[in-house]
């Protein structure tokens, strides 16, 4: 997140005149001397993209027949069905039963490459947890990050095993009689025929597992018997996002109890530039607006230019706006580690480190929401 802008309705232009349901940003504001050109996102149609599957999911096998869809049964006709994602693995696709899967996300760097021709072809790392990269397409067409910029995160029990794929296309109701099973293959469950006549290779998780001893690897270390219950193992990533902001220097805050963001009116910023007390009219509400203390060794903000929007937690009190110079990152959760130092008679600091992030290491956390129950 950059920032906020306000825009008069009279400044946007419309680029894209014929509607376009396919087309995500329709309309600009266009630039100044002192701002770039800004594309507007058509939010609506990018739910509805984005639900397109669910819409599919609901097609009758005989529409899909005429519209050259896989058939999907109708609600009345599931009986013993089962739910499967469907992956592109190079030229093949594959249904995997959505129970085993954890999430997909991009593939991470390896840290160790076992060879393209290996089912297993690298070892990588998400979230600090080490697992394998796995390729089952025959010919092994998916074991690079240009063919499979995908990994799909199967579980089984304490394992997770990365399966990468090269397109991630649709949820699936499979009956059981649509699926022909294949005794003795080492992978499938069976095979299914779309109504367009493709393969479709059904996988059979627990196969996969039995063949990737390496999956061993991803088991996490049991807690010491003597921590504490509760107690945060010092390698634990934050499971909150983070929303990182430049004040007199660059902090991180969690971002519970931020309800929203702002761009200050001038008189506003005036107001606190002088000191005088500062207000802000916010849907439907008079918030008061305050500076954040500097702890660097600075004459505190000197350009406030944003207001983040802070509810107390408990939300017995009424919101209150702190005043920042600008947002520069969010740090999504679990991508970052807390430590703590101590400052002489300032007390514990906490420290965050996003690693691999620009100038995001050992970041001051300031709790705005905390911060706003004092300062209100």
């Amino acid at each position: 997140m950059l920032g906020v802008k306000a825009v008069a309705a009279a400044d946007i232009r419309r680029v894209h005149h014929a509607p376009d349901d396919n087309e995500l940003f329709e309309s600009v504001v266009p630039a100044t001397a002192s701002a770039p050109t800004l594309c507007i996102l058509e939010v609506a149609r990018l739910m509805r993209l984005g639900q397109a599957w669910c819409e599919q999911a609901q097609v009758e096998p005989a529409d899909a027949a005429a519209t050259g869809a896989p058939a999907v049964p109708a609600p009345h006709q599931v009986g013993t069905t089962q739910r499967h994602a469907v992956f592109r693995i190079g030229v093949e696709q594959w249904a995997v039963p959505v129970s085993a899967v954890e999430r997909v996300v991009p593939v991470p760097a390896t840290e160790l490459a076992l060879g393209p021709k290996e089912r297993t072809w690298a070892i990588g790392q998400w979230q600090g947890r080490k697992l394998p990269l796995v390729d089952i397409s025959e010919g092994r067409q998916a074991s690079d990050r240009q063919s499979a910029p995908w990994m799909v995160m199967l579980g089984q029990g304490p394992l997770l095993l990365g399966l990468t794929v090269s397109e991630c296309q649709q949820f699936l109701d499979l009956p059981q009689a649509a699926v022909a099973s294949i005794p003795g293959d080492p992978l499938l469950a069976g095979v299914a025929l779309l109504p367009d006549g493709a393969r479709l290779q059904v996988l059979d998780v627990a196969k996969l597992f039995g063949l990737t001893p390496e999956a061993s690897i991803s088991r996490r270390a049991p807690a010491p018997l003597h921590a504490p219950g509760g107690a945060v193992q010092p390698d634990a990533t934050e499971p909150l996002p983070y929303l990182v902001f430049d004040a007199d220097q660059r902090y991180a805050s969690p971002v519970d109890g931020i309800v929203g963001v702002v761009e200050l009116p001038a008189q506003a910023r005036e107001d606190l530039r002088s000191g005088r007390p500062a207000f802000l009219a916010w849907r439907g509400q008079t918030v008061r607006l305050v500076s954040l203390p500097a702890i660097a060794r600075s004459e505190g903000l000197a350009d406030p230019q944003l207001a983040v929007l802070v509810q107390a937690p408990g939300g017995t009190t009424a919101p209150l706006g702190i005043a920042i110079h600008s947002l520069t990152d969010w740090l999504p959760a679990h991508s970052a580690r807390r430590s703590g130092m101590r400052m002489g008679a300032m007390g514990e600091f906490g420290l965050i480190n996003a690693k691999g992030a620009v100038d995001h290491a050992n970041l001051v956390v300031v709790d705005l929401a905390q911060m706003a129950y004092l300062l209100g």
